[in-house]
């Protein structure tokens, strides 16, 4: 069987393929395919030719592979029996790795978002546990029930609806003011051009000494549009001069309420104040009732042993 192996030249083919480069990739294929094993160096130039000799003298300084195992040609790279494969279980190796970074960076972010969750869901359960210790305290002091019932009856709560009310209003008053004077404006734009004319039409008649009938018909005309307009800028200005009051009225009321709310405020820290000094009263007195207690029942207790005595005596 040898003999008949060497006289078909099989060995010696085999022998050849060993010693040569039997296997062979284009550059574009081997850098597309085999980059992921050095990233930065994949991208170093536009030619795909270089990216493969920087990829493959990556591998070399990393000591996965050597000099002797591959050659770099003009359209290809050559490789020896074997390293081929070499290189597809490093680049196995590198996706598991890059895969294994992926799922620990998602069981990190999963494991955060779970214990921001978990300690939203603490600081509301402190928050509820601290306001219904707070209710069972308040629920039944005197002084917070009175606080209770008058606290509905206050009108610092509808006091900014009131001011924000009146803000609009005055905002609304403000454009439309702005509205009237911008008409009053082009009414006296047209009433000065209209006295404009009405000196040349007169200029006109002055210079022809006799006037003619058009003219007058022209100026009677003139004169009508002029009285309009004169009435229509007095009404322009009436209605400015009651939008300014108003506007003023408003200003007035805004100011009351803005006052009567400061007013509000410091009648509701005075009785908050008032309310702190009532429970630091309250403190002592139940310390004083406490120290009294206990006064009693140990004046109780020696008592009791005077009779013990007393009757042991007896």
């Amino acid at each position: 069987m040898l003999n008949q192996l060497t006289c078909n030249g099989v060995l010696e083919g085999i022998r050849i393929c060993r010693k040569g480069f039997p296997n062979r990739t284009l550059h574009p294929d081997f850098v597309q395919r085999y980059s992921i094993l050095a990233a930065k160096e994949a991208r170093v130039s536009d030619d795909a030719k270089v990216n493969a000799g920087s990829v493959l003298q990556a591998l070399v300084n990393q000591k996965k592979l050597n000099d002797e195992q591959f050659r770099i040609g003009h359209t290809k790279v050559f490789f020896k029996a074997g390293v081929v494969a070499h290189i597809e279980d490093l680049r196995d190796e590198k996706l598991n790795e890059i895969i294994l970074q992926f799922q620990c960076r998602i069981r990190w972010y999963n494991a955060a978002q779970e214990y921001g969750e978990r300690k939203r869901q603490l600081n509301s359960y402190v928050v509820l546990q601290r306001n219904i210790r707070s209710w069972c305290v308040l629920r039944t002091w005197p002084w917070f029930l009175l606080f209770g019932k008058l606290k509905p009856q206050l009108k610092c709560g509808k006091m900014a609806e009131e001011i924000e009310k009146m803000t609009e209003e005055s905002k609304a008053l403000d454009a439309e003011a702005k509205k009237l004077e911008a008409e009053r404006k082009a009414k006296e734009e047209a009433y000065n051009k209209l006295n404009a004319e009405k000196g040349k039409l007169l200029e006109q008649l002055e210079m022809t000494k006799g006037g003619s009938q058009a003219i007058e018909e022209k100026l009677t005309k003139l004169n009508t549009a002029r009285q309009e307009i004169e009435k229509s800028l007095n009404d322009a200005a009436d209605k400015l001069s009651e939008q300014e009051e108003r506007n003023a009225d408003c200003e007035k009321q805004r100011k009351r309420a803005v006052q009567e709310a400061d007013n509000l405020k410091r009648n509701i820290e005075a009785l908050e104040s008032s309310l702190t000094k009532s429970q630091e009263e309250k403190t002592a007195k139940e310390n004083q009732i406490r120290s009294l207690q206990d006064e009693m029942n140990s004046q109780d207790e020696m008592v009791g042993k005077i009779n013990k005595v007393r009757s042991w005596s007896l």
